[in-house]
């Protein structure tokens, strides 16, 4: 390798071509090192947002408006759907590849053993052998033991866990160590199991379909789950085009090469890989901005692949999205509508004014103290400014104790207080009274939302114009056995979206089903209600 370098942080002439390879700048990388080397100030939380204060509470007699007024939008074909799918089913089988990595030969005496003595990976593990049979993919695994020649029922009999968890995770046809999250299977009903990728698109039916029978739905992939992603893709949407009465636009995008991010060592150095190449990472999900910004879409609905429930509860599910996008589209009009009266009333203070109570009373946009006496030119352009952006509508569920980020009113310096969902890694750790307000939190942020993307001309946002670029979030990993430091993008639904127009309403707790870990299938709303009892083999 040359020791020529150049000005910029010492990097070499191959560094520098590496980089470019990346689809960065060298301004783009030294950018990111100076974020590690002077992080930015954390986020000034002021209180947690609580229901009439930051949270709206939709009045029961409006809903059947809003269900209506989304039914509307949905047949024009002005509605579409984001996921990011590009998590791997791996992260959910932790505690499996622990418990197969540090407990040897597992038999149940063991486990039950290790459990009693407050082992939490063999807890989960002893959890997941008893649900066995009631999870989608036991038919898989049946076959997978089968094909190793040690049937299922001998091995779980004789005990032999350390088989069977090997079966699950590395064996033909599950291998669900090395599948994305949204093709693992979900849910079983009579006669067929469905994946998350497959639930996503049944739960969208009912509220994208248009007049014209499109249902539009964007995934987000990793580039090497691509190609299965879109071989599955054209399974399913063979399978469920007719029973659904639709005929589903799925689109697939991978985070772009250019919001990767250049990893360091403790002391802020580049870090490299043993073949000395620089090392870069994803940049989080706050790359998916790009993504979500090329769509150029209309109204948006953003949810996780994995956030998705078995068919008998969708009900629910699908009347929420649809009043949540009614009352964004509600507020929309109203928005639109007060910029037009600005735009051709704009020396009256009367509608200055009208528009000032709309936005505080609907959008918790209010004057900065040092603006409140400025004459009306400057609060005009203020409120201009701050009506004119992308808009959200955010469902916030009762807190019960589910990790991630929440509401809160957040103290910023060039406009007082605004709406922000904060994750703990936002705020001071070393502050008591933010770590108390922080936790003190009455909702949590379930990433349900629904955006307008569109100007009141029609025109999409720039969605890139509305980021706290210092909203980065750095975490310590390691890699090659060496401790790294990686910096993540301002996220998607954190600093990506921290100038936009937000507003919370509170939705029932049943719009948030995650699976985080494979147990979490176990709950009631991943049970279909109406189970196939496992094959028997003869």
């Amino acid at each position: 390798m040359s020791t020529k370098t150049t000005s910029h942080q010492s990097f070499t002439e191959e560094d520098i071509l590496q980089i470019r390879e990346s689809g960065l700048t060298l301004e783009d990388v030294c950018k990111q090192l100076h974020l590690f080397k002077n992080p930015s100030n954390h986020l000034r939380i002021d209180r947690p947002c609580t229901l009439h204060d930051g949270i709206h509470v939709l009045d029961d007699a409006d809903l059947s408006h809003y269900i209506q007024t989304a039914e509307k939008a949905q047949n024009q074909g002005r509605l579409s759907k984001f996921v990011p799918a590009s998590g791997k089913a791996s992260r959910m089988f932790k505690f499996l590849e622990v418990a197969l990595s540090s407990f040897g030969d597992m038999d149940t005496k063991k486990i039950e053993k290790l459990s009693a003595e407050g082992h939490t990976d063999a807890k989960e593990t002893l959890k997941f052998i008893h649900g066995l049979p009631r999870f989608a993919f036991y038919q898989e695994l049946e076959d997978a033991a089968e094909k190793a020649q040690k049937p299922l029922g001998t091995v779980l009999k004789k005990g032999e866990f350390s088989d069977m968890i090997g079966f699950l995770l590395y064996a033909r046809p599950t291998n669900y160590a090395n599948l994305p999250k949204g093709l693992l299977k979900f849910h079983r009903y009579r006669g067929e199991s469905r994946t998350a990728f497959e639930e996503q698109l049944i739960e969208s039916a009912d509220y994208l379909r248009d007049q014209k029978g499109n249902c539009r739905v964007h995934f987000t992939v990793s580039p090497e789950h691509e190609t299965l992603f879109q071989s599955f893709a054209g399974k399913a949407m063979h399978k469920y085009e007719s029973a659904y009465q639709c005929r589903f636009q799925i689109i697939f995008s991978l985070q772009k090469a250019q919001t990767r991010v250049l990893a360091v060592d403790p002391q802020n150095h580049p870090a490299r890989l043993k073949n000395g190449q620089l090392l870069f990472r994803p940049g989080g999900h706050g790359a998916l901005l790009e993504n979500l910004n090329d769509l150029s879409g209309d109204i948006v609905f953003i949810r996780n692949i994995d956030n998705v429930v078995s068919e008998a509860y969708m009900p629910e599910t699908r009347r929420w999205e649809k009043i949540m996008s009614g009352y964004l589209l509600e507020l929309q009009s109203a928005v639109f509508r007060w910029i037009s009266c600005l735009m051709s009333q704009h020396k009256s203070e009367r509608v200055l004014q009208g528009a000032l109570e709309f936005a505080s009373k609907h959008l918790s946009v209010y004057f900065p103290e040092e603006l409140a006496a400025s004459p009306h030119s400057v609060r005009y352009k203020f409120l201009i400014d701050k009506l004119n952006r992308p808009l959200r509508v955010c469902g916030m569920v009762e807190n019960s104790g589910e990790p991630g980020g929440g509401p809160f009113w957040v103290k910023k310096k060039s406009d007082g207080l605004s709406l922000q969902i904060v994750e703990g890694s936002q705020i001071d750790s070393q502050s008591a009274r933010q770590k108390s307000l922080f936790s003190s939190s009455t909702h949590f942020n379930p990433v349900d939302m629904v955006c307008g993307l569109k100007d009141w001309r029609g025109k999409a946002f720039d969605l890139r114009h509305y980021v706290d670029e210092q909203a980065v979030f750095i975490s310590q990993k390691f890699e090659e056995g060496k401790e790294i430091k990686i910096l993540e993008l301002p996220g998607l639904w954190n600093g990506s979206m921290s100038d936009w127009n937000t507003v919370f309403v509170e939705v029932p707790r049943s719009n948030f089903c995650p699976v985080k870990t494979i147990n979490d299938l176990l709950r009631d709303r991943h049970l279909p209600s109406v189970l196939d009892l496992p094959r028997k083999k003869t």
